[in-house]
C-alpha cells in the first residue's frame, strides 16, 4: 500500500507516522486483502491552535483509492484530542467500507443468480 502522510501545524515525528499508518492501515486490510497498489493518503492538520481560553481542534482526512475501482473512500474528522480524533476517522472509515462491502456482495449474488437463471427454462429444463 502506498501511504501518503501530510502532517500540518505540529511536530512530525515516527512515533505519529507509526501510530497514523498502524491504526488506518489496520482498518483497510480488515476488508481488502491485495492492497499493494492502493493509494492511501492520510491528512492530518491542527484547526484551531491553543490558547489559554481554548484547547486546540485537530483535523484528520483519510482518503483511499484501491486499483482497478473507480470508488474512492473520503472520510474526514476533527475533534479536541488527536488520539480521539484518529479512533473517530478509523471507525468511520470501517463503517464506510463495510457498508461499500455489503452492496458489493449484494451486487455479485444477484448477478450470480440472474445469471444461474438465464440458463434454464421456466420449466426446470436446461436451455
Amino acid at each position: 500500500m502506498k501511504t501518503q502522510l501530510i502532517i500540518r501545524d505540529f511536530k512530525r515525528t515516527e512515533g505519529l507516522e507509526n501510530f497514523l499508518k498502524s491504526r488506518i492501515e489496520e482498518c483497510v486490510s480488515q476488508f481488502f486483502t491485495r492492497t499493494e497498489n492502493a493509494q492511501l493518503s492520510v491528512k492530518a492538520q491542527e484547526e484551531r491552535h491553543r490558547t489559554e481560553t481554548r484547547k486546540p481542534s485537530f483535523l484528520l482526512e483519510v482518503r483511499l483509492k484501491l486499483p482497478g475501482s473507480k470508488l474512492m473512500y473520503h472520510v474526514k474528522r476533527t475533534g479536541d484530542n488527536f488520539n480521539d480524533c484518529v479512533e473517530k476517522v478509523s471507525n468511520a472509515l470501517r463503517e464506510v467500507m463495510r457498508k461499500k462491502h455489503r452492496q458489493t456482495v449484494a451486487i455479485n449474488s444477484r448477478r450470480k443468480q440472474l445469471w444461474a437463471n438465464q440458463n434454464y427454462d421456466y420449466d426446470g429444463s436446461v436451455a
